[in-house]
């Protein structure tokens, strides 16, 4: 039997391994080397790991994994932020928060999206990269449409996306139907005509 120093050194020595052999399909093997870095206690080394392998269960649609997944993370990051610059900090807040809002969607929890895409937002331009900014605060947008309230900002973001962004084409896609709603039909055509083009 191991004892504890000599279980956290191998746990140490295989997320060292899994790293090495694994730098270019490091997201595929995330999750393993996020729970050797638990186990050999290393929870703010672990983080980047985790938020990467719940983004990767997330995209696989494998959800209940990608919850549990975020969990972890979501309950590590408040006890280790001390322990990364502030930029990192940011970084991993404003995925963290991305991640929730886009949990909270697929749940059809719109309110709860709504605050968590408030919440990346701010760690967006707290990041400062105009990029994310944009596409965070496009998905802001859609979140204020999707419970009724009308978007700030809508245009700067748009401006600020990249042509074919799939975020970006959503949000137009939803803004033309907030517009027909709201009464504003040629605004509405308009918006469905740029998305023709696109």
């Amino acid at each position: 039997m191991l004892s504890e120093e000599r279980r956290i050194a191998w746990h140490r020595r295989i997320a060292a391994v899994f790293c090495r052999r694994g730098r270019r399909m490091l997201s595929e093997v995330a999750e393993q080397v996020a729970h050797h870095l638990m186990e050999s206690k290393q929870p703010a080394t672990a983080l980047p790991f985790l938020l990467t392998a719940a983004q990767r269960k997330a995209r696989q649609n494998k959800l209940p994994e990608a919850r549990h997944i975020l969990r972890q993370a979501q309950s590590i990051l408040p006890k280790v932020e001390g322990e990364f610059p502030e930029d990192q900090r940011n970084k991993h807040y404003m995925l963290l928060y991305r991640l929730l809002a886009r949990d909270a969607e697929l749940r059809g929890s719109a309110h709860a999206a709504l605050e968590h895409w408030k919440t990346a937002f701010g760690y967006a331009e707290l990041c400062g990269n105009p990029r994310r900014i944009a596409q965070t605060g496009l998905s802001l947008c859609s979140a204020k449409m999707a419970v009724g309230e009308s978007p700030d900002n809508i245009g700067t973001f748009l401006a600020e996306a990249q042509e074919g962004d799939p975020m970006r084409l959503k949000v137009l896609h939803s803004l033309a139907f907030h517009r027909l709603e709201g009464g504003a039909t040629e605004r509405a055509l308009e918006i469905w005509e740029e998305l023709k083009k696109e």
